[in-house]
Order: C-alpha cells, then sequence, then structure tokens
C-alpha cells in the first residue's frame, strides 16, 4: 500500500511556501524491469519524485533542499528552455531540469537516475523519440559518473546490466555484448548471469522493447 501526505516546503531558491505530495511508505510487489524500473505500487509512485516549485520552477527531489548552484542553474537559458519544453511531458521535463542542476553540481550518477527516470516517463506517455533521448543523456551521465568514481547502481554487475538496457533500447545493439562481458567479469550470482545472457539474446534479436526481469527468465529462446 502507497501513502501520501501533504507538505508546505519552503523553496530552497526562491523561499516561498508551496504544498507538495510526499511518499509516507509504499511497496513492490513483482519483478523489476531490466532497468530495474520497479513494480507496483512503487512504480506507480514516480510522479511524486520530482518537485516543482511553482513560483521560481526550481525542480528537486525536494523542493526545500538542493546545491548552491541551483539558485543561479534555475535562472539560466537551458534550464528555463528544459522547464517548459512542449515536446516533453512536463513531469518528463521537471526531471531534466533535475539533471541540469545535478551535472552542474558534478553528481553525474544522480542526474543519470533523473533521465532514465524521465525516459520511462515517456514510455508511460508513447513518446518513444523522447524517451530515446532521455536514455541517451543516461548513458552520457553514467559514463561521466564512471569516469569520477561515482556509483549509480549497488554494485559493477548491477551497473553493467543497467548500461547494458540502455543501450540495448536505443538501439545501440553493438554495445551491448562488450558491456555484458564487462558485468560478468565481476562475477555476478547466476541469476544475474542469466540477465545477461538475456541481454545479450535480446539485442541479437534486436529488440528494443521493455522487458521484466522474470519475463525473460521463463523465455527459454532468451537465454544462452
Amino acid at each position: 500500500m502507497t501513502t501520501l501526505f501533504s507538505e508546505q516546503e519552503a523553496c530552497f531558491v526562491c523561499g516561498k511556501n508551496s504544498e507538495h505530495a510526499v511518499i509516507g511508505s509504499t511497496n513492490a510487489f513483482g519483478w523489476p524491469d531490466l532497468d530495474l524500473r520497479p513494480p507496483p505500487m512503487k512504480r506507480s509512485t514516480i510522479s511524486h519524485w520530482i518537485q516543482r516549485c511553482p513560483f521560481c520552477g526550481y525542480c528537486a527531489s525536494s523542493v526545500s533542499e538542493g546545491p548552491e548552484i541551483a539558485k543561479r542553474i534555475v535562472t539560466s537559458p537551458d534550464y528555463q528552455e528544459q522547464r517548459d519544453d512542449p515536446a516533453f511531458p512536463a513531469l518528463a521535463n521537471q526531471l531534466l531540469c533535475w539533471t541540469l542542476i545535478q551535472t552542474a553540481d558534478g553528481d553525474d550518477a544522480d542526474a543519470g537516475s533523473a533521465a532514465l527516470h524521465a525516459a520511462w516517463i515517456c514510455d508511460d506517455e508513447q513518446a518513444m523519440a523522447n524517451a530515446d533521448i532521455c536514455r541517451r543523456k543516461a548513458i552520457a551521465f553514467f559514463a561521466n559518473a564512471r569516469a569520477k568514481g561515482q556509483k549509480f547502481a549497488s554494485d559493477g554487475a548491477t551497473e553493467a546490466l543497467l548500461l547494458a538496457d540502455l543501450y540495448r533500447r536505443t538501439g545501440q545493439f553493438d554495445q551491448v555484448a562488450a558491456i555484458c562481458e564487462e558485468g560478468l567479469a565481476h562475477h555476478p550470482e547466476e541469476l544475474m548471469q542469466s540477465l545477461f545472457a538475456a541481454q545479450r539474446q535480446l539485442a541479437r534479436n534486436r529488440d528494443r522493447q521493455s522487458h521484466t526481469t522474470d519475463e525473460v527468465l521463463e523465455q527459454p529462446d532468451q537465454q544462452e
């Protein structure tokens, strides 16, 4: 069960108060997608993962907090253009605005996660071209995070599995096998090995669709 409550928060950037729905508790039943998107009910809470100040447009996981650089980024032309970009769903815009702040603050790992979450929003809205853009942004952010030694998943194998799915979903099939081999070099448990095998098979099939982990594990033709 998911519980929500309303909370008055003072914006970190402009200082004005606004009301926001905050997740009190939730749970997850089932298997995540290959890109780690959680199953219901947590899946449906995504609209509450990012907040937007209705006065200055500051977007963050909590508008009452943030890095000092946010006060400058929020007024930048790039931020304001992204904030109200009609090509993207509104929630995706908010998440992409947060990536601009996170990268300016040097946190490419969190920026990558926000871009991935924006891709999920675009998936839900059937905005597939924009989902592709968001996933490519996530790949770039995660590459920068790796170069800085920033973790964006629980371990190296899970990071590789996530990247494999991002490459596959964006049609970069030639990259999938290499990143899967990189993940296997971490000697993950058997379940993870099966997921890497499934990713490689999906790439060979030139499959760009979303799949849950249990779905691919139940398909014999997805195993090597």
